[in-house]
């Protein structure tokens, strides 16, 4: 999603997706107007959860958990992860296990 026209985007997703990805403002615009039904979602993973909370992303973030079922399995991946991140897997994650990697050990390989 995202980088086409709103009426692409809602075309596609009335041919049915078993996998969505864009940015948090298209996301949750579409969820806003029920095109983007959750009911049945399953999987919601959130990648560079430390850039999209600190890049004005915030509120959107929270608004799209409110969408998103209790039962669905919630994954939040970032480099970093700053204190905004860490309350987000508190407020909206049942037991969330955290793996943490000190930076030394970081590598490319």
């Amino acid at each position: 999603m995202g980088g086409t026209g709103v009426e692409d985007n809602f075309k596609a997703l009335d041919k049915g997706a078993q996998m969505i990805i864009g940015t948090p403002g298209r996301v949750y615009d579409m969820m806003k107007r029920y095109v983007l039904k959750t009911t049945k979602l399953r999987h919601f993973i959130m990648d560079e959860a430390d850039e999209m909370l600190s890049k004005g992303f915030k509120d959107q973030v929270y608004e799209i958990f409110q969408f998103i079922p209790k039962e669905a399995k919630i994954c939040v991946f970032s480099a970093t992860m700053p204190e905004a991140a860490l309350e987000m897997t508190k407020k909206f994650m049942k037991n969330p296990v955290k793996l943490l990697v000190k930076t030394e050990l970081v590598t490319l390989e």
